[in-house]
């Protein structure tokens, strides 16, 4: 704008038509066309929109104010980005005699502006809302959810078959070892290993195999979702409208796709497979226990309740 603008092509007596919606510019115009949805919405210079159209130079004035702070956070302009930023603050502010009453009770509104949105901000992020889960397990497709918690669930019940088989298998075998030996030493008998031995072995197997279906399932679903996830976003920030880049920070932006995609493509796998094995093992191990101890189910009552408010104080 300094260099090539101002100075070179003004200077050369070149008719410029700059197309922009940076308002701090309007103030090196000779001729302003404000357009709207396509039409042409006021035309004349500055003094003329401020005289004829108050609301509107007011509604500028706001913007311009906005993106001279912005301005001002800038760190690369040029080789002297000091000077660089002074000397186009006073040209604006030499050409700008309108410009200058309650400034500073507009910068100090925009600030707490700024602090509510970054407040409420925070404060969405503090809580994760159920249709944001939804979202994130719908993205992994119709066939792609299923198979991940099927797997889930056949893991866990070969997993507690695995355990019920090695458990009726010590007890057959230590009741063969305590049961008196016959007079006839004709009728005694070792106690044969090797049915249980095959059925452990082939449930053992079983087991690593829908372990490795689970880990696959699991990563396999994150690198969908995290694909699908970041395409919408893109797509949403290129197709967003330029009143959400004026007032939306630049970091918040670059958050989106740096912090936030690291989690949803590292983080947020490893914990769903976790949260879905940390379910169905404390759901497999109730019902054991409620099997095997009916009256466990008469505690469990009570018990549930007061991990409940457990939980939700910590």
């Amino acid at each position: 704008m300094q260099e090539r603008i101002l100075k070179m092509l003004r200077e050369d007596k070149r008719t410029i038509v700059l197309v922009t919606h940076k308002l701090q510019y309007l103030l090196h115009a000779d001729w302003i066309i404000a357009m709207k949805d396509g039409n042409i919405q006021r035309e004349g210079t500055l003094k003329d929109i401020q005289k004829s159209e108050t609301e509107l130079f007011e509604h500028w004035k706001t913007l311009m104010n906005r993106q001279d702070q912005e301005l001002e956070k800038e760190t690369t302009i040029e080789e002297n980005p000091v000077l660089e930023r002074t000397n186009l603050r006073r040209t604006m502010y030499s050409r700008e005699a309108l410009l200058k009453d309650d400034e500073e009770d507009e910068e100090e509104v925009t600030e707490s502006d700024d602090e509510d949105n970054l407040s409420s901000v925070l404060h969405q992020r503090a809580k994760m809302p159920w249709r944001a889960c939804g979202k994130y397990l719908s993205a992994a497709g119709i066939l792609l959810l299923p198979l991940l918690f099927l797997s889930q669930l056949l893991k866990h019940t070969v997993m507690v078959a695995i355990d019920y088989c090695l458990a009726l298998w010590t007890e057959h075998a230590i009741s063969v070892k305590i049961e008196p030996e016959p007079k006839n030493c004709s009728q005694c008998m070792e106690f044969d290993h090797s049915p249980y031995s095959k059925v452990f072995s082939i449930l053992c197997c079983l087991g690593i195999v829908l372990c490795l279906v689970t880990s696959i399932a699991v990563e396999w679903t994150g690198l969908k979702v995290t694909k699908k996830l970041h395409s919408s976003l893109l797509n949403k920030i290129i197709l967003a409208p330029m009143r959400f880049f004026e007032t939306t920070p630049l970091g918040s932006i670059l958050n989106r796709f740096s912090a936030d995609c690291n989690t949803i493509d590292q983080h947020i796998p490893s914990t769903l497979e976790c949260l879905s094995h940390s379910t169905l093992l404390y759901v497999s191990a109730l019902v054991v226990i409620s099997y095997v101890t009916p009256m466990f189910l008469i505690a469990l009552v009570p018990l549930a309740i007061m991990c409940y408010f457990i939980q939700k104080y910590f």
